[in-house]
């Protein structure tokens, strides 16, 4: 169990995750995710490198109110060293293996 706060700022328990699967780096924190904003993408747009730095572009899908049909809205920019970048994809590996794995893919 964890404790959140809900959107009137109240403590309460919740059920913990289906599943945990830690990686990256072994670095301590002193802050815990559950401190970082959530922000859901539905994919990524696109990926510029340059200088040595990556920049990934992703997005929400929306209903257009006009067309009534789906439209891509920019939501989150997320930058990174190439060296970061490449940490970050074989991390994602790992964590997709780890998936598999337990059968929730």
């Amino acid at each position: 169990m964890v404790k959140v706060s809900n959107a009137e700022g109240e403590r309460q328990q919740v059920e913990t995750v289906e599943s945990r699967t830690p990686i990256g780096t072994e670095m301590p924190f002193s802050t815990s995710p559950l401190d970082a904003e959530i922000v859901f993408v539905d994919g990524m747009r696109d990926v510029i490198v340059l200088d040595g730095a990556a920049r990934l572009s992703f997005f929400q899908a929306r209903l257009d109110s006009k067309s009534g049909g789906p439209v891509g809205v920019h939501t989150l920019s997320l930058a990174m060293t190439t060296v970061s970048l490449k940490k970050f994809y074989n991390n994602l590996s790992a964590l997709m293996d780890d998936m598999t794995k337990k059968g929730h893919l």
